[in-house]
Parts: C-alpha cells; structure tokens; sequence
C-alpha cells in the first residue's frame, strides 16, 4: 500500500463531502485568519512522535505568553511565584 500525502487525504475527503477542494495555500490563510481572530486552532500532532509532543505544546504556550505579555492573574512576583489574589 502507498502512503497518502496530507494534502491528498484533505483533498479525497473534501472531494468525499462534495466540498470544494481547497490549496494547500488557502487551508494556510483560513488558519492565520483564524488565529489572528483569536480563534483556536486544531492542530494534528500525529506525525510528531508521542514523546515530544508535550514539549511542543509547552513551547507552543510559551510562544503565546509572550506575544501576549504579562496578565494580572498570571502575574509572577519576584521570586517567580504566582501573585497571590
């Protein structure tokens, strides 16, 4: 059995429902407008070996912290512990 490339799996099953297939370029710009909106994404993670797959997300979070910036709830006092409330 030949393996499926993602982008012709997305499009078999797009192609399956009678949707439209759609780019590889326009799945991209739909997530970006998605993310940009603050909407949350769906990310498949199955490629990455299981073991990783909990740095990645952490890394992920920390990529949002700090686009974000600091938040009063999520406030650290010197010593690096939560602000108490």
């Amino acid at each position: 059995m030949v393996p499926i490339a993602p982008d012709d799996q997305f499009r078999a099953a797009a192609e399956a429902e009678n949707g439209q297939p759609v780019s590889a370029g326009g799945r991209v710009a739909h997530e970006s407008a998605w993310v940009t909106s603050g909407r949350g994404v769906y990310l498949d993670l199955t490629a990455v070996p299981e073991q990783l797959r909990g740095r990645i997300l952490s890394d992920i979070q920390d990529l949002i912290r700090t686009a974000v910036g600091p938040s009063p709830a999520r406030a650290e006092t010197p010593s690096g512990q939560p602000a108490s409330s």
